[in-house]
């Protein structure tokens, strides 16, 4: 495969949604994955490492594989790294701020990611044992989340660990893993992406999709006309 002269990851690496992947694929027909380019693979994991904001570890893979780090991924991309570094460090007001300094207007157009930055704030009240300020914050955010029903089962479960002596022994002791905090920074970086016009998943994110999709396809149909469809990216 080329390099794009100007850095940039080439186009074949930049559709956001399955239904553009199925003809990108197409032309990768007849290719095993021992077969890929290695050059392919380099670009798919730098366009991974830029989408979800992993600036150092890209910046190493570009000088170790002699590839031009892509100039125009360098937007945001650092903002994104901060509002990411502190979701997964629990401080999620500061996240907040940096979100609208990117995206003035994102919350307010997505209130459901507000919720869940919100739900994210109160479970580091309660892993912090801060039970006056879980409190006082779960009064001050219940007009939002009736507001929003389809919130309001995740929202009781954080609620409900304000009981708790020891949250840990909660039924959603889930909700205090790193796992938790990593979710709701990954919906927040690919809500950014969407908010500013990029693709809001990695290319590879979306292959794996397509592999998993193109899979079902022949596991429910083996007709010679399905095969075609399916490697003529139809």
């Amino acid at each position: 495969m080329e390099e794009s002269g100007n850095g940039e990851i080439p186009a074949s690496t930049t559709s956001d949604n399955t239904a553009g992947a199925v003809g990108w694929y197409s032309r990768f027909q007849g290719m095993i994955a021992d077969e890929l380019p290695p050059e392919y693979m380099k670009f798919l994991v730098l366009d991974y490492l830029i989408s979800q904001g992993y600036r150092e570890a890209a910046e190493y893979l570009c000088e170790d594989a002699s590839i031009p780090f892509p100039r125009d991924a360098i937007e945001n991309l650092d903002q994104r790294m901060r509002i990411r570094d502190d979701i997964v460090e629990g401080k999620i007001q500061n996240a907040i701020e940096k979100v609208v300094n990117v995206v003035p207007d994102l919350l307010e157009r997505n209130p459901v990611l507000h919720l869940r930055l919100l739900q994210q704030h109160l479970i580091e009240l309660i892993r912090n044992k801060m039970v006056e300020e879980a409190v006082a914050f779960t009064q001050s955010i219940v007009e939002k989340v009736d507001a929003h029903p389809e919130m309001e089962k995740e929202m009781q479960k954080a609620f409900a660990m304000i009981a708790f002596e020891k949250p840990e022994d909660s039924p959603y002791t889930y909700l205090l893993e790193m796992s938790h905090r990593q979710m709701v920074a990954n919906d927040v970086n690919s809500a950014i992406l969407e908010a500013l016009n990029k693709p809001s998943a990695p290319k590879l994110e979306n292959l794996f999709r397509l592999i998993l999709w193109s899979k079902n396809v022949l596991k429910h149909s083996d007709t010679p006309e399905t095969l075609e469809r399916l490697f003529n990216g139809q």
